[in-house]
């Protein structure tokens, strides 16, 4: 019997991973489900900022990539977008950005009725919180009202992750907006070292996130400033935006002999794990996270975390896990920082062994059950709406 076919559209795939988050959403979907569904990406054939292809995998061609069949295109284009969709002739597909090129594209050719219809489930990613939607928000803006007015984003499926993003779809695309409720599946890596011994008077920090004003890494410098102890600060992540970074390295630049902040480049997602292990806590300040996969990684190994309160990570501390704390209030996170500088082993450990239990409290199997639900329903509306129009 065949199976359900999805197609996926996908800016960057595997084996990309400097995109983090919306990268790891899509291909634990496909772990977890590509014993149900028969999975095609259409993706790039290079990572982002990357100037050639990957040399692993075979350019405008079906690649078989772990539980799903992988297209790495050299040139988008609405012929091979067509040509695609015909070709797979998918049940459902799945777009994973509201802004992409290739969202719109595709939303363009269903609008015109140059594709079949079939139905279409879109993820936002975090991209119509208001942090996301300053970045560019004129162009984003403007685009937005011509979409709307054009019907580009009528009857589809949205896909929220959370509340306060099905509560930010509404307010931004419409109030009577078909939302479907399913977490993000997080996936757990195994502890592959014991956490960094804690010696009082020493700290050490990883920030592990793009460079860009989204994630705050300047703010973080600027706290950093008056610690008294021997810190250390590494930051890991790809440079999305040269002239923040250039900020960022102002800062650093003040900063007083006792802080030691380096930048270490991008981390392949199987060296995540190990990494994560040689530092104490994560350290991200972000100005919003759809759901923040770092986050969540750090905690299953054991790295307690320090991040804004705007995730869905809440009440760390109440948890003995890290802290979720107000941008607003600069003296707490000073406060929480030198209490850090200062925590003996024993204390560490507490909150090391709370991160994880806070990390295997995560309900994976509700996820799970919910994203079924979502393609199922997606799918099944759609063939409601056909029985109805014949």
């Amino acid at each position: 019997m065949n199976r359900v076919r999805i197609f996926i559209i996908v800016r960057f795939y595997l084996p990309g991973y400097k995109t983090g988050g919306p990268l790891r959403s899509i291909s634990n979907i496909v772990e977890h489900f590509g014993d149900r569904f028969d999975f095609y990406i259409l993706t790039n054939d290079r990572d982002w900022t990357d100037a050639a292809a990957y040399p692993s995998v075979t350019q405008d061609a079906w690649n078989d990539v772990g539980r799903a069949k992988v297209f790495y295109s050299s040139q988008f284009s609405f012929s091979l977008l067509r040509r695609l969709l015909a070709e797979v002739a998918p049940a459902a597909v799945y777009l994973n950005s509201v802004f992409s090129p290739l969202t719109v594209r595709l939303l363009c050719m269903r609008r015109l009725e140059i594709i079949p219809r079939i139905p279409v489930i879109i993820a936002p990613r975090g991209e119509l919180a208001d942090s996301a939607l300053a970045i560019k928000g004129l162009k984003k803006k403007c685009y937005l009202w011509f979409a709307n007015r054009a019907g580009l984003y009528n009857r589809l499926t949205w896909h929220a992750t959370w509340a306060q993003e099905a509560e930010e779809i509404r307010r931004t695309m419409d109030r009577a907006a078909n939302i479907h409720l399913a977490p993000n599946i997080p996936k757990c890596l195994c502890p592959v070292a014991s956490p960094s011994e804690k010696t009082k008077g020493k700290l050490r920090l990883i920030f592990l996130s793009r460079i860009c004003s989204v994630k705050n890494l300047l703010f973080g410098l600027q706290v950093l400033r008056n610690l008294v102890g021997d810190v250390i600060l590494d930051i890991y992540g790809p440079i999305d935006q040269n002239s923040y970074w250039a900020a960022c390295e102002k800062a650093i630049a003040s900063l007083p002999a006792q802080m030691t902040v380096s930048y270490k480049g991008s981390v392949q997602y199987s060296e995540v794990a190990t990494t994560l292990s040689r530092y104490h806590f994560l350290f991200l300040p972000t100005t919003g996270e759809n759901f923040g996969h770092i986050i969540f990684e750090a905690l299953s190994v054991g790295c307690p975390v320090i991040i804004s309160d705007r995730t869905q990570w809440r009440n760390l501390q109440a948890k003995a896990a890290g802290w979720d704390l107000p941008l607003e209030d600069r003296p707490r996170w000073f406060a929480v920082l030198q209490r850090c500088v200062e925590m003996d082993e024993h204390e560490y450990r507490g909150l090391s062994e709370g991160a994880q239990r806070v990390a295997r409290e995560v309900d994976t199997k509700g996820a799970v059950f919910a994203t079924l639900e979502l393609f199922d329903a997606a799918i099944a509306r759609n063939s409601l709406t056909e029985a109805i129009r014949q």
